[in-house]
């Protein structure tokens, strides 16, 4: 299901910009939940906690939000996905990597 990620950089700051794409290009729209953390670690075939790493830096980038009982979803701020788009250019993963260093 998920790309292969490349061995040599950090695993939470992969899923991270994977799962950012995804959002952004519309594989996951607005308002849509995604997979659970296990279902990720799964088809990512990484740790668990090494996906929720990955999605709390989603959860505080603001494209994702936790709905009490009901999992996690896109947010529905179409305006801050597409800053977020118009930001990130060429999806560049080089800058994100350097944003979140301090991991």
């Amino acid at each position: 299901m998920y790309r292969d990620l490349d061995r040599g950089a950090p695993m939470f700051l992969q899923i991270f910009d994977t799962i950012k794409k995804d959002i952004i290009s519309s594989k996951y729209p607005p308002n849509t939940q995604i997979p659970t953390v296990r279902q990720l670690a799964c088809d990512m075939s990484v740790n668990p906690n090494t996906v929720q790493k990955a999605l709390q830096l989603l959860e505080d980038e603001g494209l994702i939000v936790t709905r009490a009982t009901l999992g996690k979803f896109v947010t529905a701020d179409t305006d801050l996905i597409s800053k977020v788009k118009t930001n990130d250019r060429c999806f560049n993963t080089r800058t994100t990597s350097k944003k979140y260093a301090e991991y």
